[in-house]
């Protein structure tokens, strides 16, 4: 559902219920190999069966992954340090799918399918005990929006939304992550 690289690794947000998280091994790009898969079951989880919707790759060998929503946590940490077997360092239970996720400093901000908080920021500070700190609902003139999509650059993020909601386009200040703010939108 959804890939990161970094270095030799492409890691897969997958579908399949016994490796959420797959890790495939490119270094021979001609023959690229599954190096291990990570299971979320229902006791690392809370569920054994909802597919992974994103990965993320951070900075020092944190890797952010999104699960449906589900009777169990929808948000994971890894670290990978060792990439052919990645560590399960943290989780949470959030509203909604995120389908799609990104970084700036501290804070992953996700692009949601529940309806008050399309927008959600989850401090990623310390990795073993991530927390939603804020969120946004972008409601506007729809009643029923789903966030889709995210990409991020200078304390700004950028969300899509749902065809069928307006505006689709939001431009977000998180100068403050603790307090978003909408800057524009564009329908």
């Amino acid at each position: 559902n959804d890939l990161a690289v970094q270095g030799n690794y492409v890691y897969i947000a997958s579908s399949d219920n016994a490796g959420e998280l797959t890790v495939v091994d490119i270094s021979n790009p001609s023959a690229p190999v599954v190096a291990t898969k990570f299971n979320l079951t229902a006791s690392n989880s809370g569920n054994a069966n909802a597919d992974a919707l994103a990965v993320l790759v951070g900075q020092n060998n944190d890797l952010y992954l999104t699960r449906v929503n589900s009777s169990g946590k929808e948000f994971y940490v890894f670290n990978i340090a060792n990439p052919t077997a990645p560590a399960l360092s943290g989780s949470i239970d959030l509203n909604g799918d995120l389908k799609e996720i990104g970084k700036i400093g501290n804070y992953v901000y996700g692009a949601s399918s529940d309806n008050t908080q399309e927008f959600q920021v989850i401090d990623v500070t310390t990795l073993s005990s991530p927390s939603m700190v804020a969120w946004l609902d972008l409601n506007e003139r729809a009643t029923q929006p789903d966030a889709l999509s995210i990409a991020t650059g200078n304390n700004t993020v950028y969300l899509g939304r749902d065809g069928s909601a307006a505006p689709e386009f939001y431009i977000i200040d998180v100068t403050n992550p603790l307090s978003p703010s909408i800057k524009s939108t564009l329908d």
